[in-house]
Protein backbone atom coordinates (compact mmCIF):
# COMPACT_ATOMS: atom_id res chain seq x y z
CA UNK A 1 0.00 0.00 0.00
CA UNK A 2 1.37 3.03 -0.93
CA UNK A 3 1.54 5.97 1.89
CA UNK A 4 0.46 9.33 0.43
CA UNK A 5 2.10 10.75 3.00
CA UNK A 6 5.68 10.09 2.08
CA UNK A 7 5.29 10.56 -1.36
CA UNK A 8 8.19 13.53 -2.88
CA UNK A 9 7.71 15.56 -5.69
CA UNK A 10 11.33 16.44 -6.22
CA UNK A 11 12.88 19.61 -8.48
CA UNK A 12 16.50 18.91 -9.53
CA UNK A 13 19.28 20.88 -10.38
CA UNK A 14 21.59 19.51 -13.72
CA UNK A 15 24.84 18.42 -11.78
CA UNK A 16 27.37 21.62 -11.79
CA UNK A 17 24.13 24.25 -12.23
CA UNK A 18 24.71 27.72 -10.80
CA UNK A 19 23.91 29.68 -8.76
CA UNK A 20 24.51 26.75 -6.18
CA UNK A 21 21.73 29.01 -3.71
CA UNK A 22 18.91 27.79 -6.22
CA UNK A 23 16.67 25.94 -4.07
CA UNK A 24 16.54 29.19 -2.05
CA UNK A 25 15.12 30.65 -5.18
CA UNK A 26 12.43 28.51 -5.20
CA UNK A 27 10.26 29.64 -2.21
CA UNK A 28 10.74 31.04 0.75
CA UNK A 29 11.63 28.22 2.95
CA UNK A 30 10.81 30.08 6.09
CA UNK A 31 7.08 30.24 4.91
CA UNK A 32 6.51 27.06 3.44
CA UNK A 33 8.17 25.73 7.42
CA UNK A 34 5.03 27.87 8.43
CA UNK A 35 2.57 25.57 6.76
CA UNK A 36 4.50 22.50 7.54
CA UNK A 37 7.74 21.68 8.91
CA UNK A 38 7.89 18.78 6.47
CA UNK A 39 6.63 20.21 3.72
CA UNK A 40 9.87 21.04 1.75
CA UNK A 41 13.44 20.27 2.15
CA UNK A 42 16.96 21.06 0.57
CA UNK A 43 19.13 17.89 0.58
CA UNK A 44 20.89 15.66 -1.28
CA UNK A 45 19.91 12.00 -3.28
CA UNK A 46 21.35 10.17 -5.43
CA UNK A 47 20.44 10.00 -9.15
CA UNK A 48 21.75 7.28 -11.71
CA UNK A 49 24.44 6.67 -9.08
CA UNK A 50 25.55 10.39 -8.48
CA UNK A 51 25.24 12.65 -5.62
CA UNK A 52 22.04 15.68 -6.53
CA UNK A 53 21.20 18.56 -4.59
CA UNK A 54 17.22 18.58 -4.29
CA UNK A 55 14.22 20.56 -3.16
CA UNK A 56 11.87 17.85 -1.71
CA UNK A 57 8.02 19.05 -1.82
CA UNK A 58 6.03 15.99 0.25
CA UNK A 59 2.62 15.58 -1.77
CA UNK A 60 0.83 16.79 0.96
CA UNK A 61 1.29 19.96 -0.56
CA UNK A 62 -1.62 19.08 -2.29
CA UNK A 63 -4.01 17.06 -0.34
CA UNK A 64 -4.76 19.23 2.44
CA UNK A 65 -8.59 20.06 3.41
CA UNK A 66 -7.60 23.20 5.85
CA UNK A 67 -8.14 26.56 5.13
CA UNK A 68 -4.40 26.33 4.31
CA UNK A 69 -5.21 24.38 0.89
CA UNK A 70 -4.99 27.18 -0.84
CA UNK A 71 -1.91 28.58 0.38
CA UNK A 72 -0.22 24.74 -0.27
CA UNK A 73 -1.46 24.52 -4.02
CA UNK A 74 0.10 28.10 -4.67
CA UNK A 75 3.35 27.58 -3.09
CA UNK A 76 3.36 24.05 -5.29
CA UNK A 77 3.11 26.36 -8.46
CA UNK A 78 5.07 28.73 -7.22
CA UNK A 79 7.72 26.29 -7.15
CA UNK A 80 6.83 24.55 -10.27
CA UNK A 81 6.90 27.92 -12.49
CA UNK A 82 10.17 29.15 -10.81
CA UNK A 83 11.75 25.58 -11.55
CA UNK A 84 10.58 26.20 -15.12
CA UNK A 85 12.33 29.64 -15.19
CA UNK A 86 15.29 28.43 -14.07
CA UNK A 87 15.35 25.22 -16.19
CA UNK A 88 15.13 22.41 -13.62
CA UNK A 89 13.86 19.27 -13.66
CA UNK A 90 10.69 18.11 -11.51
CA UNK A 91 10.20 14.35 -10.69
CA UNK A 92 7.35 12.53 -9.31
CA UNK A 93 6.66 8.94 -7.88
CA UNK A 94 4.90 6.89 -10.59
CA UNK A 95 1.72 6.47 -8.75
CA UNK A 96 1.40 10.83 -8.67
CA UNK A 97 -1.18 10.05 -11.35
CA UNK A 98 -3.54 7.86 -9.80
CA UNK A 99 -3.25 9.62 -6.56
CA UNK A 100 -3.37 13.49 -7.74
CA UNK A 101 -4.66 13.04 -11.23
CA UNK A 102 -5.63 16.80 -11.41
CA UNK A 103 -2.42 18.11 -10.06
CA UNK A 104 -0.50 15.58 -12.83
CA UNK A 105 -3.31 16.60 -15.56
CA UNK A 106 -1.86 20.46 -14.56
CA UNK A 107 1.61 19.57 -14.00
CA UNK A 108 2.14 17.39 -17.29
CA UNK A 109 -0.15 20.69 -18.93
CA UNK A 110 2.18 22.95 -17.43
CA UNK A 111 5.40 21.29 -18.18
CA UNK A 112 4.91 20.64 -21.86
CA UNK A 113 3.98 24.71 -22.33
CA UNK A 114 7.20 26.05 -20.30
CA UNK A 115 9.65 22.82 -21.42
CA UNK A 116 10.03 22.29 -17.80
CA UNK A 117 11.41 18.19 -18.02
CA UNK A 118 8.99 16.23 -16.21
CA UNK A 119 9.99 12.41 -15.20
CA UNK A 120 8.07 9.29 -12.96
CA UNK A 121 10.44 7.28 -11.17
Amino acid sequence: MLNVEAMEIWIVAPRGFRPSSWVDMLCDIDEAFDLDPHLVDPCYETIDGKKCKVLVMMSTVLNDTTHERIAREELFKEVICRAAALGLNVSVPKEFAGVYPKWWVWLQDYCDKARLALSTR
